[in-house]
């Protein structure tokens, strides 16, 4: 990735996936993924989610499991051909009103995303939804 390839701008970027994001709607949100794109969940115990399907999936997945999944920016950095976001997410769990804090480390290259790193604050959504620990 080069700032040379960048023809996305950092913010019109952010504003579009965050609107695919709000839709709900898994087939718009892969779509801002680079076919062999990279998306990884640290802390999960997963391994990385290779390729703009298998991201579809794993987000439609995590999309069917937090039906009332709801986000706010707290702050965003840029450079030539990446973003971090810091996230203040909440969601309604078994009647119960959780929100933890996340970051994404979003690189480009310049009209998609090639990698997402996500960072989640597991042990404050464990501590509220203990089954989870489990």
């Amino acid at each position: 990735m080069s700032a040379t390839a960048q023809s996305i701008p950092l913010q019109e970027l952010f504003d579009l996936y965050g609107l695919a994001w709000a839709s709900r709607d898994p087939d718009r949100i892969a779509m801002f993924h680079a076919e062999d794109g990279v998306f990884c969940l640290h802390g999960a115990d997963a391994e990385d989610v290779v390729g703009r399907d298998a991201i579809r999936e794993t987000f439609a997945g995590f999309l069917a499991e937090w039906p009332e999944l709801g986000f706010e920016p707290i702050r965003v950095r840029g450079g030539d051909d990446f973003y971090v976001v810091e996230w203040r997410f909440s969601a309604e769990r078994d009647g119960q009103h959780i929100e933890w804090d996340a970051v994404d480390v979003i690189a480009w290259d310049g009209d998609l995303i090639a990698r997402k790193d996500t960072y989640v604050d597991a042990l404050s959504v464990m501590a509220q939804v203990p089954e989870l620990a489990a």
